[in-house]
C-alpha cells in the first residue's frame, strides 16, 4: 500500500488498484455490510483485542494474529465447553488459570478467552 495522486494504491506482485475518496466510501459500505452479515464483534482486554465472527459452518476467533475456528456443531454450554471442543476437527481446549485456551491443531493458532469473551462467543 502506498499513497498515489488519486488517493491510495494497493498492489501485489501482479495487480495494482487505486482508491480515491469516492471508491473508499463504496468499499467502506461494502465492508460494513459484510462485517454485519458475519456478525463480527470485538472485545478489548487491556491491549488485547479479540474478534469473533460467525458463518454458516461455525465461529472464528481472532486474537493477536492467531485464528481459531470453532465448528458450529460444538455445543458451547458452560458445563461441557472443554469436553465438546476436544473432539476430532475441533480446537484443543484447556482451562489455564482464569482462561480457556483454544489451540487450532492444523495451523497452530491459539487464543486465550476470559469469562466475558466466552460469553460473547456463546452469543454468536
Amino acid at each position: 500500500m502506498s499513497r498515489s495522486a488519486e488517493g491510495l494504491e494497493l498492489s501485489d506482485s501482479d495487480n495494482r488498484i487505486s482508491l480515491n475518496s469516492r471508491e473508499a466510501r463504496k468499499w467502506r459500505d461494502l465492508i460494513a455490510a459484510e462485517l454485519e452479515r458475519l456478525n463480527v464483534r470485538d472485545i478489548e482486554r487491556g491491549r488485547i483485542r479479540t474478534v469473533f465472527s460467525s458463518g454458516k459452518d461455525g465461529r472464528w476467533i481472532l486474537q493477536w494474529g492467531d485464528e481459531v475456528f470453532v465448528p458450529g456443531s460444538v455445543e458451547l454450554s458452560s458445563s461441557g465447553l472443554t469436553e465438546a471442543l476436544n473432539r476430532p476437527n475441533s480446537p484443543l481446549a484447556a482451562h489455564i488459570g482464569d482462561f480457556l485456551v483454544l489451540t487450532e491443531y492444523a495451523n497452530g493458532g491459539s487464543v486465550g478467552l476470559n469469562e466475558a469473551e466466552i460469553l460473547s462467543l456463546r452469543g454468536l
